[in-house]
C-alpha cells in the first residue's frame, strides 16, 4: 500500500513522496540484502542472480526518489491562459 502511495505521490510530483519513496527504499534494502543471500541456497542460477542484481539497483532509485521533487516548475500546477475565461469577464 506505501508503495502505491508513493507512486501516485512520484507521478504528481510531489516533494514528500520522493522523500517518502527513498524512506520506504532504504527500510526494505536489509530484505533485499536477506534475500539475496538466501537464494544462493537455491538450486535455480535466475533467481541468484536476478537478487544480486536487484540489491545494488536501490541506490540510483534512491537517489532518483530524492531528486524527483527538487527540480520542480514554481507554476507546475498552473495552466497558461488560453483566453477562454476573458470573454466571461467582459
Amino acid at each position: 500500500m506505501a508503495e502505491l502511495i508513493c507512486a501516485v505521490g512520484l507521478w504528481r510530483r510531489l516533494r514528500w513522496a520522493g522523500i517518502a519513496a527513498a524512506v520506504l527504499l532504504v527500510i526494505i534494502w536489509p530484505a533485499n540484502l536477506q534475500d539475496a543471500i538466501t537464494a544462493q541456497q537455491g538450486h535455480d542460477l535466475m533467481p541468484k542472480v536476478l537478487d544480486w542484481v536487484r540489491f545494488p539497483l536501490q541506490i540510483p532509485l534512491i537517489w532518483f526518489a530524492l531528486q524527483s521533487g527538487i527540480a520542480q516548475p514554481e507554476a507546475l500546477g498552473a495552466l497558461p491562459d488560453s483566453g477562454l475565461g476573458q470573454a466571461e469577464s467582459e
